[in-house]
């Protein structure tokens, strides 16, 4: 068998070939980072519209759940309200009551201070 030596025209030429498939390497290499870049931009694209898509369906649920906490408290004040009043309605009534009957006592007691008033004039003017 006998040993091949190489030549340095032969070391060139490899040595060349090299070169083209390294640059035919790069080439290809920079023309996938170029295809990945605009696949990871449409993706990226996509998510940002989804992110916004969702987060207005978030914030319209937000919404809907205000309005009906909100309504919730509104018929909540409402009831309040109503109880109040109808509990100060009862009390009115009662001291409407109370207050005729004081009154009349009262009345009373006027008609009787009167009556002793001129029992003592005539009783001063007789002496």
């Amino acid at each position: 068998m006998a040993e091949e030596f190489s030549t340095k025209t032969d070391l060139d030429v490899l040595r060349a070939g090299i070169r083209e498939d390294a640059a035919s390497f790069a080439k290809v290499i920079l023309e996938q980072l170029a295809a990945d870049r605009l696949e990871v931009l449409e993706r990226l694209g996509a998510v940002r519209a989804e992110l916004v898509e969702r987060m207005n369906a978030v914030q319209i649920d937000l919404i809907e759940r205000l309005d009906v906490v909100r309504n919730e408290l509104i018929e909540r004040d409402e009831s309040v309200e109503t109880k109040l009043l109808k509990e100060f309605r009862k009390w009115a009534i009662s001291f409407e009551s109370k207050f005729k009957a004081n009154e009349a006592l009262v009345v009373g007691f006027s008609e009787r201070m009167s009556s002793l008033e001129e029992r003592v004039g005539d009783l001063e003017r007789r002496d």
